[in-house]
């Protein structure tokens, strides 16, 4: 068995990469959408020392990083502004790799700091592939069609909780009778659709105001079978965080000036309120039972147990921890159902602050966004900080960015999208600045890719961001 799904992978990842190389013709786009397509796929070449698979993903994207370099159109420039948010980040590999001191595993301690330092590597892959708003809405329908994908196949497993597709969701944990997708446990899926809903929700949003009923349909597709899957993953973290985080984006919406997103709002209010009565009469019971049951109790108070044993650890080990992935191996019953309380425990306070601060800068950079004169940034920019406000949520009875790779490199995919509109803006800016006697159309057609979206004064109906960057000289809503 161990050989046929080895061969299977190579197998898998020959044809996929084999296909891009000899029929598309962008390959640094083929190669991202294959990436993010491919990140909750399990399986690999395993390496002990790092306590980690070699995946498919991995490959594609050491693969589009070297790209980078190669492509004389999309050459890798490390010279670019450093972002604040990955010197942080850095502070946290360091104190994995100091945590390694105490580590009772020191192989399960060094793929922290390897982890660390393949996100890193991801994360200018990614960023540097997307240079223009049309690579950006392509990595933003990749996001959508992985989403498909997965809540699909949450909607299938939802019915026969057996079933497999093999190799890419071979392995799975004893909560087998829950929706999972490909990734090993419900609660990863869970935290992955926090990241990605509230994304899905401003492509349909903008897709309903520019009248662009393909993305419109294919948004709406991705929002309803993701929103789904959420519920069969039966992740109450995540649907908490999942509701925080839009309510906070839509809240942030109506008390926006502008009339149009308000009456696309208003227009989706009655399908959503017979979709929700729908769902009451079928679900609502099994839905209230995951919340508010006798068994959601006694969880509770099992979890605020397992807090105190980890204040406990953090108190015995309050500057480097007890090393990454360490925590199991602590006299403890379990490991804390809290991405707080569990980095401190294994590095430390100050690598808390750390990661404290690698959220904050985020949060910064989305906030940033939002403000922006730039419709296209601003709109999306919102469904970062509700991904972000979620994901805030949702790690507090939940431990799946740190314990979960894919889940991580997830949210790393949300960061790049929230860096890569901010620079697209500071393009549309300076440009601005530099042709302050021309037109706003002149403007636009000096930015790489925006070509497309010169159209006044309405929306380009064959793309999602569609006059993207027409709101240069006022706010949109």
């Amino acid at each position: 068995m161990l050989i046929s799904t080895k061969l299977a992978f190579v197998v898998i990842c020959v044809v996929s990469m084999g296909f891009g190389l000899l029929f598309y013709a962008n390959l640094s786009r083929f190669l991202l959408a294959a990436a993010v397509m491919t990140i909750a796929w399990q399986s690999g070449i395993r390496m002990d020392y790092f306590n980690m698979d070699f995946t498919l993903t991995y490959l594609i994207f050491i693969v589009l990083f070297v790209w980078n370099f190669v492509d004389p159109q999309r050459r890798l420039q490390l010279k670019d502004r450093f972002p604040v948010l990955l010197y942080f980040w850095i502070g946290v590999i360091v104190f994995c790799a100091l945590s390694l001191i105490p580590a009772l595993n020191e192989s399960f301690a060094f793929s922290g700091v390897a982890r660390g330092i393949i996100d890193m590597m991801i994360f200018y892959a990614a960023l540097k592939s997307l240079h223009s708003a049309k690579d950006v809405q392509y990595f933003v329908g990749a996001l959508m069609a992985a989403m498909i994908f997965q809540g699909m196949l949450c909607m299938l497993q939802f019915k026969i909780p057996e079933f497999k597709l093999g190799v890419i969701d071979e392995v799975q944990s004893w909560m087998w009778w829950r929706s999972k997708g490909t990734f090993y446990h419900a609660n990863e899926i869970g935290m992955y659709l926090v990241f990605m809903l509230p994304i899905t929700a401003r492509v349909l949003f903008t897709s309903l105001m520019q009248g662009n009923l393909r993305w419109a349909y294919f948004s709406g597709t991705a929002l309803l079978v993701g929103g789904i899957a959420l519920f069969t993953s039966s992740s109450r973290g995540a649907w908490i965080g999942t509701a925080f985080g839009i309510l906070c984006m839509l809240g942030y919406d109506l008390f926006r000036r502008g009339l149009k997103l308000k009456k696309v709002l208003l227009g989706l209010s009655m399908p959503l309120v017979i979709l929700a009565v729908i769902f009451a009469m079928k679900y609502g019971a099994v839905f209230t039972d995951r919340l508010f049951s006798y068994k959601a109790e006694s969880m509770w108070e099992g979890r605020k147990k397992l807090q105190a044993e980890s204040l406990d650890i953090i108190k015995s080990n309050p500057i480097i921890g007890v090393g990454y992935w360490n925590y199991h191996l602590q006299p403890t019953t379990y490991f804390v159902h809290n991405v707080y309380l569990l980095i401190a425990a294994e590095i430390g306070i100050p690598g808390l602050v750390f990661m404290a601060g690698f959220l904050l800068a985020i949060l910064a950079q989305a906030i940033k966004g939002m403000r922006s004169r730039i419709f296209f940034v601003s709109n999306l920019s919102r469904g970062c900080f509700a991904s972000l406000a979620g994901f805030l949520i949702a790690s507090i009875p939940g431990p799946d960015f740190w314990i979960s790779h894919p889940v991580q490199m997830y949210f790393w995919m949300i960061v790049v999208l929230q860096v890569a509109l901010l620079r697209l803006e500071r393009q549309a800016m300076a440009q601005l600045k530099m042709h302050k006697q021309r037109s706003r159309n002149e403007v636009v057609s000096q930015i790489p890719g925006a070509n497309e979206f010169s159209v006044e004064p309405g929306f380009e109906r064959n793309t999602i961001i569609g006059n993207s960057f027409s709101g240069i000289n006022k706010r949109q809503t």
